[in-house]
């Protein structure tokens, strides 16, 4: 038994390896490729690039002499960082809006509180497409399907 299982495990994880080996030398040679200007397959230092068109360094050098000072690096990952908060800020008040608008129309008296039976109506109101005050066949949709097809109306609606 013991060497039926070795017969089995041993070819399967060479394989597995083989395979791991082939992918870690196929970017290998790529970035050799890429880098070695000389042709020698070696990357010495002065071919040697970092990623991207470019790279963290040029990004960080904002006055462009070549040099990285702490406030540079500082001021670089600041930027970054304030984009990506000004981007959450932006997505969070674009769903207070549209909370908002869901909200104010279920809220069908306008009193500033929605009531079960509100609910119910606006639900029965998002459902009856065609406003016979009848949900048919053709009117019921999966929920995900449903919400797409609001979503949808209400991007048209905005524009």
């Amino acid at each position: 038994m013991r060497t039926c299982i070795t017969t089995l495990i041993l070819p399967i994880t060479l394989s597995l390896l083989a395979n791991q080996s082939l992918a870690e030398n196929r970017h290998a040679s790529r970035m050799l490729q890429h880098m070695d200007q000389d042709g020698d397959e070696l990357i010495s230092i002065e071919e040697f690039r970092g990623p991207g068109k470019r790279n963290i360094f040029d990004r960080a050098d904002l006055d462009g002499d070549g040099t990285v000072t702490l406030t540079e690096w500082q001021t670089h990952f600041s930027d970054i960082a304030n984009k990506h908060q000004r981007s959450q800020q932006d997505h969070r008040e674009e769903m207070e809006s549209r909370m908002s608008a869901h909200f104010a129309k279920i809220d069908i008296n306008d009193d500033g509180w929605v009531t079960a039976d509100e609910a119910r109506l606006a639900a029965f109101h998002r459902m009856d497409e065609n406003d016979d005050g009848f949900i048919s066949v053709d009117e019921i949709r999966p929920p995900h399907r449903r919400r797409d097809d609001r979503q949808e109306q209400y991007r048209h609606n905005e524009g």
